[in-house]
């Protein structure tokens, strides 16, 4: 006899999620700490078996340190400065914490979706101009 663990499914369109924030312009925070922009994605699985506890744990190699749930500005020619991105838990206020699994709820059937958001997030006492690059990975797990 063979066991098999119960999981989903991450819809195709969701392995590599690209979540566009609308154009802002520099003036458009004002201090460190200041947020914008605010935009909703969701990780959407599928061929879910009901009642399982789903649990994501999201990741970066570039936090910064000074904020919780924001990802640092990346640096050089082309990409602005003072400015990193934050994601926000499904509630649209709270940041995640990095590398701590987060509780997403129990399934109900084939479809599940956990919500996020992610925003602008001013990290210097300035904001250049330039493209805003984020990058995180995110874990799965069930019960």
């Amino acid at each position: 006899m063979k066991f098999t663990a119960s999981t989903c499914e991450v819809a195709a369109n969701n392995k590599n999620i690209t979540v566009p924030l609308p154009q802002i312009g520099t003036n458009g925070l004002g201090s460190i700490g200041a947020t914008a922009a605010t935009t909703p994605f969701s990780i959407h699985l599928t061929n879910c078996h009901a009642s399982l506890n789903v649990a994501v744990t999201l990741h970066t190699n570039n936090p910064y340190q000074d904020a919780t749930g924001v990802i640092a500005p990346t640096a050089g020619p082309g990409y602005a400065s003072g400015v990193g991105v934050r994601i926000l838990k499904s509630n649209g206020t709270t940041p995640v914490d990095f590398d701590t699994a987060l509780s997403t709820g129990t399934t109900s059937g084939n479809d599940y979706l956990i919500n996020f958001y992610a925003q602008y997030y001013q990290t210097g006492s300035s904001v250049s101009g330039g493209t805003v690059n984020a990058q995180a990975t995110y874990t799965l797990t069930y019960q």
